[in-house]
């Protein structure tokens, strides 16, 4: 039983267990379930439409999600605790955007994100 277990670790090591198996069983009482396809296939479908996206939607998208709280804090509304979209444009065109990059990069943000799900 022992020498199974080494043989279908090396197997399994070696790559030689096709890519779609279900489940690796490693032990009786231990499987490893792998994701389903679609899970990859959607991943793959997000990073595609997050890669083209235009420089302007990501910039907004990457200020969001890596900004310091400080300037979270400055995009949350004081009533509803939630980042305001207005806010955010307010932001931006004091830093140089102009009004139609800001609206196209929200447009083009709000089509990737109804595209994701």
């Amino acid at each position: 039983m022992a020498y199974r277990h080494l043989v279908a670790m090396n197997i399994f090591e070696m790559g030689e267990i096709p890519y779609d198996e279900l489940s690796i069983s490693i032990r009786k009482d231990h499987s490893f379930p792998l994701p389903p396809q679609d899970d990859i296939e959607k991943k793959v479908i997000q990073k595609d439409f997050f890669d083209h996206l235009s420089k302007e939607a990501r910039g907004i998208m990457e200020m969001i999600f890596n900004a310091p709280d400080e300037i979270i804090q400055t995009f949350t509304t004081n009533t509803y605790n939630k980042i305001s979209k207005r806010k955010i444009k307010k932001y931006l065109m004091k830093n140089g955007w102009r009004r139609k990059e800001i609206l196209f990069s929200f447009m083009e943000i709000k089509q990737y994100i109804r595209n994701i799900d």
